[in-house]
């Protein structure tokens, strides 16, 4: 399946969405598969009739749903049209640890073998970071605790 962005769903917060050539079994405020199917021309995925359009159950929270056109299948999630408070911190928090899963991996590899040798300043990198970071902390904050500047301290 692939995952689609929420250009197409009108307003997340209210739930509203323009009602044009959607399925009946799909509510209309849910999903505009009309302003769907335009996106999707625009990002040059498979074209022909958004088909076989359905809801998939088990999501708690969000909608989701399912369909075909040009011959894949495709799987749409959406917020619900009224969330609840905090509802993205989940997704948030998900999208925090895959990031620095990301980041970790990219630690593991050693520029030199990959060929980079000659790209950036290696030297002193991470003096440089943690000098950034407590400035930035600085600059920003507007907590009294101390925990990043502590955290940044440990790698010098």
């Amino acid at each position: 399946m692939t995952s689609l962005r929420r250009d197409f769903l009108g307003d997340p917060l209210l739930g509203i969405i323009r009602s044009c050539d959607n399925p009946p079994e799909i509510d209309p405020r849910l999903v505009d598969f009309a302003a769907l199917g335009a996106w999707m021309d625009r990002e040059g995925l498979p074209g022909g009739p958004l088909e076989n359009a359905e809801m998939l159950a088990g999501g708690t929270q969000n909608v989701l749903v399912r369909f075909s056109r040009g011959g894949r299948t495709y799987g749409l999630r959406r917020p619900p049209p009224h969330p609840r408070p905090r509802s993205n911190d989940v997704l948030r928090r998900e999208m925090g640890l895959t990031a620095m899963d990301a980041l970790a991996g990219l630690g593991e590899i050693d520029y030199r073998e990959v060929g980079l040798q000659g790209l950036g300043r290696p030297d002193g990198f991470i003096d440089r970071q943690s000098d950034a970071g407590c400035e930035n902390w600085r600059r920003t904050t507007t907590r009294t605790a101390t925990p990043a500047p502590s955290c940044l301290a440990w790698t010098r």
